[in-house]
């Protein structure tokens, strides 16, 4: 199983409600992965319902994307994040789908850690992914 860290992404997709000229939130996030290697890139995405009180928060979810892209066995990396903000993140996550790593053009495991930052509605400076 390849090991991916430090990577996807900080998000502010999960609260706000700014869109992108004609484009989703969901689809910029998606579009901000072009181009990028080596880590599991998603292809689509499922925006969660998560309280504005959680906002300035940040949740790491573990998980693994098998060879079909499929999210599995997500959990919080701080088992003492409060379930009414860790359950809607790996609901949503959950649903998403990765292009998943090949090697030697078969598609393989990885494991994957990705951050995830609440913010306000009205916040979009974290809609993009950070390398």
């Amino acid at each position: 199983m390849k090991i991916v860290s430090a990577l996807i992404v900080s998000t502010g997709l999960f609260t706000a409600s700014f869109a992108f000229g004609a484009k989703s939130q969901e689809q910029a996030y998606i579009e901000s992965f072009h181009g990028v290697a080596g880590i599991p890139v998603p292809v689509s995405v499922v925006k969660p319902n998560v309280s504005p009180e959680f906002s300035g928060r940040t949740v790491v979810l573990e998980f693994i994307v098998d060879a079909t892209g499929t999210p599995r066995d997500i959990k919080a990396r701080d088992r003492a994040q409060p379930s009414e903000l860790v359950n809607p993140l790996v609901a949503a996550v959950a649903q998403w789908k990765f292009a998943p790593l090949a090697k030697d053009g078969a598609p393989v495991v990885a494991k994957v850690a990705l951050p995830l930052v609440i913010v306000s509605e009205f916040d979009t400076s974290g809609l993009v992914a950070t390398r």
